[in-house]
C-alpha cells in the first residue's frame, strides 16, 4: 500500500498557520496512517515557516516546502505534487 500525506497550502499564514497544524494533530488515532505532513509555502514573507516548526509536535514527520517567490496556489500545490515520492498514494 502506498503512502498517505497531508499537503497544506501556505502563502503569508503566520496567523493560521498554528491552528491548521493543532487541528492536524487534534485527529488523534487518523494520524496513524499518516507519513507526513508537508507545507507548501508559497513564497511568504512572513513567519509562517518558523511558526509551523515552532508548533508541530506530532510523531509524524513535517515538511515545509518554502518558495523563494509566490507563484500562484495551483503551480505551488502542483510543485509540491512533483516532489513527492511515487510510494504515495493518497494526498
Amino acid at each position: 500500500m502506498g503512502r498517505v500525506v497531508i499537503l497544506v497550502p501556505a502563502y503569508r499564514c503566520e496567523g493560521t498557520i498554528g491552528e491548521t497544524l493543532e487541528s492536524i494533530q487534534q485527529q488523534g488515532s487518523a494520524l496513524n496512517g499518516v507519513s507526513e505532513v508537508i507545507i507548501a509555502d508559497d513564497g511568504s514573507r512572513d513567519r509562517t515557516a518558523e511558526v509551523a516548526r515552532a508548533c508541530w509536535r506530532a510523531s509524524v514527520p513535517l515538511k515545509i516546502l518554502e518558495r523563494r517567490f509566490n507563484c500562484g496556489e495551483y503551480a505551488s500545490v502542483n510543485n509540491a505534487v512533483e516532489q513527492l515520492a511515487p510510494d504515495v498514494q493518497w494526498l
